[in-house]
């Protein structure tokens, strides 16, 4: 009986390790993004595979631009953008307020923002690569 009782358990543990092995979203995304500050044009291109939740750093030299994707429902996400400078060994936000917009799985979005001296273009493409 206690072999059968830990049996079970152990089923029941494989069935919920793998159904949350199995509803963790993972995104597939394309992104071209382009950092102007001043005088100084920084350009970035790529293909990453990212979780729900979680951050996309596209650093430069002097400033790094965050992208973090958020399933908003089931045919959309929403990405929130942080503007770092680096100023001797420590990173600051640069945008006060918050950049976001909200895209359609599989579908083209840009996105601009600009301050002052500062413009931010970034084309991006998000898609659900898995559950």
């Amino acid at each position: 009986m206690r072999n059968l009782l830990q049996f079970l358990i152990l089923v029941g543990i494989f069935f919920a390790a793998t159904s949350v092995a199995e509803s963790i979203l993972i995104f597939a995304t394309n992104y071209d993004a382009k950092l102007t500050v001043s005088d100084s044009v920084n350009h970035a291109q790529s293909r990453v595979k990212v979780r729900n939740g979680s951050t996309v750093p596209v650093e430069f030299q002097r400033h790094r631009v965050d992208i973090t994707i958020v399933e908003a429902s089931a045919t959309e996400y929403q990405a929130s953008i942080s503007i770092y400078e680096k100023t001797e060994r420590k990173w600051y936000l640069i945008n006060t307020k918050s950049l976001s917009f909200v895209g359609s799985y599989g579908a083209p979005a840009v996105y601009e923002w600009s301050v002052g001296e500062i413009s931010l273009d970034v084309a991006i493409v998000v898609s659900i690569a898995s559950q």
